[in-house]
């Protein structure tokens, strides 16, 4: 149960429609693992974060965002 990632609302603004989830979204630390790249920045910029830095460095930034402990 620990490994399940439960997406986080996006901040509302006023008369704008929450957007749609990405269909990228993972569901678990590993699909989170295997996002790419393009993946991982179109998360990023969902929840209105800037991708910076490598890779790993910006799955860790968006671990951190969703309150996920950081990788063993």
């Amino acid at each position: 149960p620990g490994d399940i990632i439960v997406p986080l609302p996006v901040l509302p603004q006023p008369g704008v429609p929450e957007p749609p989830l990405p269909a990228c979204f993972p569901a678990t630390r590993q699909q989170l693992m295997d996002l790419s790249s393009p993946d991982v920045n179109t998360l990023l910029e969902y929840y209105g974060l800037a991708p910076n830095g490598s890779l790993s460095k910006r799955r860790a930034q968006l671990m951190a965002f969703l309150g996920m402990p950081p990788t063993r």
